[in-house]
C-alpha cells in the first residue's frame, strides 16, 4: 500500500510524454469525469436533506473526495505490482493538462488572426468564467493570457508538486478538489454556502504551488508578483496571472463582467502593454517554459524523496 502514497521519475516523464501525445480525450475515463457525476446525485440528496449548508458542502467535498482515494487504495490493495505501476503512471497523466491548454488558445488565437472575433469570443468562453459577449480583441487577448496564467498553477504545477510529494494519490486528490471548485465552489446564492469547503480545500492544496510557480516563472521578480498576488481576491489565482504579466510585458487584470455584474480587481504590471495577439503566443512559450522546469523540478524531487 506504500505505493499509493509514490511515484518515480520515470512515471512522471512518461505521464508528460501521454498528455503531450494524447491530450486529453474526452472518451477517455477521467477522474474528473466521475466527480462531475458525483456532485450531480450527492447535491440533490445533500441539498433536499441538510439544504446548501456549509454542513452539506463539507459531506459532499469529502465524500467524493473519501469515495475516489478509496477506489484507488482497492486498485493498489489487490492489483498485482505491474499492473499498479500502470495505474498509477494513468492517474498522474490525468492529474494536469499542458497540451489541452496549448490547444484551448490555439483555438482562439487561430479566429482572432483571422478578424472573426464572434468565434474568438466563443472558445474564449470555453475556459474562462467571465462574460464574453461583448469583449474586444485586446479583451479577448488580456483574457486569453490571464487564464494561461492562472490555469499554469492548476493545470501543471499543483497536480505535477502533490504527484512528486504524494504519489498517485496525491494527484488523484488535487484533482479532484480542484473540479470540486470548479463546479461548486463560487459565490453566489446557489453555492456561496455549498462550495464553501471545497473552495478553501482547494486553496489550501493550491497555496505552494502558485508561489513555486512565481518563482519558477521571475525568481527576482517574486517580491513584485507577491505583493501584487496579495490584491487578488483569490488567495493564488493572483500568483500566475502576475507571473506571466511581467514575462510576456503586458498590462493585466482591472474590470471584468460576470453574469452581468461588474467586478473590479488587481491590475498587474501596470506600465505594461496592452494585450495583443503577440502576447497571447509569448504567454504559449512561457507556458511551455513552466511545463519544461515544473517536470525538471518535480523529477529532482521524486530522488530525493
Amino acid at each position: 500500500m506504500s505505493e499509493i502514497f509514490s511515484t518515480t521519475p520515470l512515471q512522471l516523464a512518461l505521464a508528460l510524454l501521454l498528455d503531450l501525445i494524447l491530450g486529453d480525450p474526452r472518451f477517455f475515463p477521467h477522474p474528473a469525469k466521475w466527480t462531475g457525476a458525483m456532485v450531480l446525485v450527492l447535491e440533490k440528496v445533500l441539498v433536499k436533506g441538510l439544504g446548501r449548508t456549509v454542513l452539506a458542502g463539507g459531506l459532499l467535498c469529502g465524500g467524493i473526495i473519501l469515495f475516489q482515494v478509496m477506489v484507488l487504495a482497492g486498485l493498489a490493495w489487490f492489483l498485482p505490482s505491474r499492473w499498479w505501476w500502470f495505474v498509477e503512471l494513468w492517474v498522474i497523466y490525468q492529474s494536469f493538462a499542458a497540451m489541452d491548454m496549448q490547444r484551448h488558445v490555439r483555438a482562439i488565437l487561430r479566429p482572432l488572426r483571422d478578424g472573426d472575433l464572434s468565434q474568438a469570443r466563443l472558445r474564449l468562453s470555453w475556459i474562462v468564467g467571465r462574460d464574453t459577449a461583448n469583449l474586444s480583441e485586446p479583451e479577448i487577448c488580456r483574457a486569453t493570457v490571464e487564464s494561461v496564467g492562472e490555469s499554469a498553477c492548476d493545470a501543471l504545477i499543483a497536480p505535477l508538486f502533490w504527484a512528486a510529494v504524494a504519489g498517485p494519490l496525491g494527484a488523484l486528490i488535487y484533482r479532484v478538489s480542484n473540479t470540486l471548485d470548479s463546479m461548486v465552489g463560487h459565490r453566489g446564492e446557489r453555492y456561496g454556502k455549498l462550495g464553501k469547503i471545497s473552495a478553501r480545500w482547494d486553496d489550501v492544496l493550491n497555496w505552494i504551488p502558485a508561489r513555486l510557480l512565481a518563482f519558477l516563472s521571475s525568481p527576482y521578480r517574486w517580491f513584485t508578483i507577491a505583493r501584487e498576488a496579495r490584491e487578488h481576491r483569490s488567495p493564488n489565482a493572483g500568483w500566475g496571472e502576475s507571473a506571466v504579466a511581467w514575462v510576456v510585458g503586458v498590462r493585466l487584470g482591472g474590470e471584468n463582467h460576470y453574469a452581468g455584474q461588474q467586478l473590479h480587481g488587481p491590475v498587474f504590471n501596470p506600465q505594461g502593454r496592452q494585450a495583443d495577439q503577440r502576447a497571447i503566443v509569448a504567454s504559449l512559450y512561457w507556458w511551455w517554459r513552466m511545463v519544461i522546469t515544473g517536470i525538471l523540478l518535480m523529477i529532482a524531487l521524486c530522488y530525493l524523496r
